[in-house]
């Protein structure tokens, strides 16, 4: 058995599954992968030879092992990719977001039909588009040369050789599918102890001759504290009566409602939004 077959074994992937895999890298379809488990292939792409080490770079798959199986009759697969004392481990360990980022990834990756190549390119070209990895060359050799650093180091970071750099979460959530990313942040928010609660969307309508009302919300408010019965005990249970829990939520909505009309009316009149919304109107997840 050659080395990379031994690779594919002890990774458990089928040629359908590497193949997968490869997407979008030049001859990486299963019957040249198959071959290359067969017999000596002249002239295989670079790429393909550079997509296949980091794929099994844990297993200890090399050039030479592809290019000369051959001479590597004996190779030993390494079934200890991260050694104890690896920071990127500990890392994996600590940084749960991290973590919930990279299994969702690879799920997504491994049971539909998106690939890591394509990933690996939308991702790097967001991160250059702000600066974060080299731009985007424009001759073809270079974007080659661009694509395969692109898809090595993302390649990396899902097989827990490298840390994700922080700066790249929100791109990274930004190039997962609505319902990908919307599982992503619920599990990254529930590592936190908090919920995913979307920030309401102040809207740009004709309150020009309206004025502040900001005392309707402090009568609002004393609505709520003169209605807070049910809470009163520090809890909310079938213990309290239901016209007066249905008359404290009656008011909490009317206060909810008070606020928000007075920041639309803010905004209309001064152009100015709350600082979350400004952050949320400048992050990579809202382009």
């Amino acid at each position: 058995m050659r080395p990379l077959q031994k690779c594919r074994d002890a990774r458990n992937l089928s040629l359908p599954a590497l193949e997968k895999l490869l997407t979008g890298v030049h001859g990486g379809s299963k019957t040249t992968l198959s071959r290359l488990e067969t017999k000596p292939i002249n002239n295989v792409s670079k790429g393909l030879l550079i997509a296949l080490v980091e794929i099994f770079k844990n297993q200890g798959l090399k050039t030479e092992h592809i290019i000369q199986p051959e001479h590597y009759s004996d190779f030993s697969v390494n079934y200890s990719p991260i050694s104890e004392k690896s920071p990127c481990q500990k890392a994996d360990m600590v940084f749960d977001e991290e973590k919930v980022l990279v299994n969702i990834t690879k799920q997504w990756i491994e049971n539909t039909s998106a690939t890591l190549s394509t990933f690996a390119v939308e991702l790097y070209e967001k991160l250059a588009a702000d600066s974060f990895v080299k731009e985007q060359p424009v001759t073809s050799n270079e974007y080659t040369t661009w694509e395969n650093t692109a898809f090595k180091r993302i390649s990396r970071i899902l097989n827990g050789e490298h840390p994700m750099p922080l700066s790249w979460k929100y791109y990274w959530l930004s190039c997962l599918p609505e319902n990908i990313k919307q599982l992503a942040l619920n599990e990254m928010m529930a590592n936190s102890g908090y919920m995913l609660i979307a920030l309401p969307k102040t809207q740009k309508i004709d309150t020009k001759n309206e004025l502040a009302k900001i005392d309707v919300i402090s009568h609002q408010f004393a609505d709520v504290i003169g209605k807070s019965k049910p809470a009163q005990d520090g809890v909310y249970d079938d213990r309290d009566d239901v016209k007066e829990v249905q008359l404290l939520q009656d008011k909490l909505m009317e206060l909810v409602a008070a606020c928000l009309r007075e920041q639309t009316v803010i905004y209309n009149s001064t152009g100015i939004t709350s600082k979350l919304e400004q952050i949320w109107a400048n992050s990579p997840l809202n382009r």
